[in-house]
């Protein structure tokens, strides 16, 4: 969901729950800044970040080059037939991490994933208190599977751009299509590193209705 609320009076926990949402994202003065639905705030959200720049496009305020800041940095973005393209800053950070007995490669895209190869293991919640993402991706022919784990939700989402992207750069992938958990396909390239995939409206709801 996107509001321009304060979100200091926002019933974000409450209203997540009532409509099953995983989060709120809170718009204004070029500012995205997400809750999830535990009530967290996270630094950044790639696919929050698509659905802003589509909940702009669709409300008047149309430019050629979007640019949002976040708390995990400064994003830039386009809209063009119902796709929206969020283009990343350089991951801050890469580096490798033992978590309990495994070893992960971690690439912050805005916010930190902890990534490794296979299906979706229960270490889940163990990375999570180390302060991580879990990533994981699945080579599937022409695309990758990926699925994260992720801080806030404290379950797999339905997809994850952050996520995407991190997995995109640490395997150095020029172009690659991506699947995730709710089956839409997002296309990730590397030089630059953007994200692309489309966008649609699900409902309008009422706050005042869910207060």
């Amino acid at each position: 969901m996107i509001t321009q609320s304060d979100p200091a009076h926002f019933p974000v926990v409450s209203l997540c729950l009532q409509h099953e949402l995983d989060g709120v994202i809170f718009y204004h003065d070029r500012t995205m800044r997400i809750f999830n639905d535990d009530g967290s705030e996270a630094e950044m959200c790639g696919n929050g970040l698509r659905c802003l720049i589509a909940y702009l496009w669709d409300n008047g305020e149309r430019e050629e080059t979007y640019t949002i800041h976040t708390k995990g940095g400064t994003y830039h973005g386009s809209y063009d037939k119902g796709e929206v393209t969020i283009t990343f800053p350089k991951p801050s950070s890469t580096f490798k991490k033992k978590i309990g007995d495994s070893l992960f490669d971690v690439v912050d895209t805005g916010v930190p994933h902890a990534i490794m190869q296979g299906e979706m293991s229960a270490l889940g919640p163990l990375v999570v208190e180390a302060g991580y993402n879990l990533t994981t991706y699945q080579l599937m022919g022409d695309y990758l599977k990926v699925a994260t784990f992720e801080r806030g939700l404290n379950r797999i989402s339905p997809a994850c751009g952050t996520g995407c992207m991190a997995v995109a750069y640490l395997l150095g992938k020029e172009r690659v299509t991506l699947e995730v958990p709710s089956g839409e396909r997002l296309i990730a390239t590397t030089d630059p590193l953007t994200l692309t995939g489309k966008v649609e409206k699900k409902e309008t709801l009422s706050i005042l209705d869910s207060l």
